[in-house]
This record gives structure tokens, C-alpha cells and sequence, in this order.
């Protein structure tokens, strides 16, 4: 249900009222048409969950003709990439890189402009990553 609001309204009005989300983003709750053409997949989700999540992805990773970067979400920016989230891409979306995306505040404050530091580490820069980095560090 909250996918289907996501991809209607381009807003989380739960989590970030007021914040657009770009029509670049693709936003479903079905896993393996999400991941035939995409290149980024983020994983959002509560570190308890990511195996698990990783484990689905995975299932459809052959349907996939594009997907290269991983990202999953930090707790703060003075925390190092989780080794455990690096892991668990690895053991389960073999030849996908990861990256962790980290900020300080939260993100309905640096979506109203608050200052903020976010960051996003990757274990290579290619032109894929270049992009993605350029398009949320800003």
C-alpha cells in the first residue's frame, strides 16, 4: 500500500510531508519488476532485515540486465560502512557493488534544507556511482 501512495503522489507524506520525490526514482512494491531495469537498487530497511532483503533481491537478480550499486542506509556518519552490510551484498548479489549512504540529522531536516552532512561511500567510482553520488550529496 505505502508503494502504490509513494509512486501516486511522489511524496511520503508518513515520513516526508512536503518532499517530492523525483520521477527519476522508481518507486514498486513487486520486486522483480523494479529490478529488470534498474541500475541502483537502495535498501532501507532496519539492519536486521537487510539479509533478508538482500536474499529477495537476489531471487530476481537474473531478471536484472542493468543493476550495478547496492546502497544501504547508515545509522550516522561517524559509523564505518557496516562490514555486515558489505557481506551481505556480497554473499548474495555477487558482482553488484555496495555503497552506504550516512548523514547526520534526519532526513526531514536536510530535505528542509537543515544543516547536514551526508555522505556516500563506495568501494570504486565508476560513471554510475559518479552519478548517483552527485545526485544526493549535494
Amino acid at each position: 500500500d505505502m508503494a502504490m501512495e509513494l509512486a501516486s503522489t511522489r511524496e511520503n507524506n508518513a515520513f516526508l510531508p512536503g518532499c517530492s520525490l523525483p520521477m527519476q526514482l522508481q518507486i514498486g512494491f513487486e520486486v522483480k519488476p523494479v529490478l529488470m531495469e534498474a541500475d541502483v537498487v537502495v535498501f532501507s530497511v532496519p539492519d536486521e532485515r537487510l539479509k533478508n532483503r538482500c536474499q529477495t533481491v537476489a531471487r530476481y537478480l537474473d531478471s536484472s540486465v542493468a543493476l550495478k550499486w547496492a546502497i544501504t542506509l547508515g545509522a550516522g556518519i561517524e559509523e564505518a560502512v557496516s562490514s555486515q552490510a558489505a557481506d551481505f551484498v556480497k554473499e548474495y548479489l555477487p558482482g553488484v557493488s555496495h555503497a552506504e549512504l550516512t548523514a547526520t540529522g534526519s532526513a526531514k531536516e536536510l530535505a528542509d534544507g537543515k544543516p547536514g552532512v551526508v555522505r556516500l561511500d563506495g568501494a570504486g567510482e565508476d560513471p554510475l556511482f559518479s552519478q548517483v553520488k552527485e545526485a544526493i550529496v549535494l
